[in-house]
């Protein structure tokens, strides 16, 4: 046991749990991915640790525009998606 986690002097601040870090800040608890697995998803996304997010507006959908395609997933793309999700996790 590493301690208790707590806003006390005494209690323990930040840790590693199954290899993500947690801290306890006076702003509530932070919660930090294991770097091993967000760079195996980056990767697996064609993607590296220095790629660049993107902001984009929000768009109010036209009333065409309203109707979702639902496509399932079959195969390796299935298996993939339930891989990179499940690393996330």
């Amino acid at each position: 046991m590493r301690g208790i986690m707590g806003s006390a002097a005494d209690e323990v601040k930040e840790m590693t749990i199954l290899g993500r870090r947690v801290r306890w800040t006076e702003d509530g608890i932070e919660y930090e991915a294991d770097e091993k697995h967000r760079a195996e998803v980056l990767k697996a996304e064609g993607l590296d640790m220095d790629s660049k997010g993107v902001v984009s507006a929000a768009v109010k959908p036209k009333t065409e525009d309203k109707v979702l395609k639902v496509t399932k997933l079959g195969g390796d793309d299935r298996r993939k998606l339930r891989e990179e999700a499940a690393r996330l996790n």
